[in-house]
């Protein structure tokens, strides 16, 4: 979801496979890097 929007529907595996959308692309590298998440945090 972005925004309340749905971005990506189907399996998870061709989600994570071919994703469509920038956002599902974006993901699995802020969760495998936290850091990555926290930019922009305290300021």
């Amino acid at each position: 979801m972005d925004g309340g929007a749905v971005v990506e529907e189907g399996p998870p595996q061709r989600a994570i496979a071919d994703p469509a959308h920038d956002w599902t692309r974006a993901f699995p590298s802020r969760v495998l890097d936290p850091a990555a998440a926290r930019v922009g945090e305290g300021e």
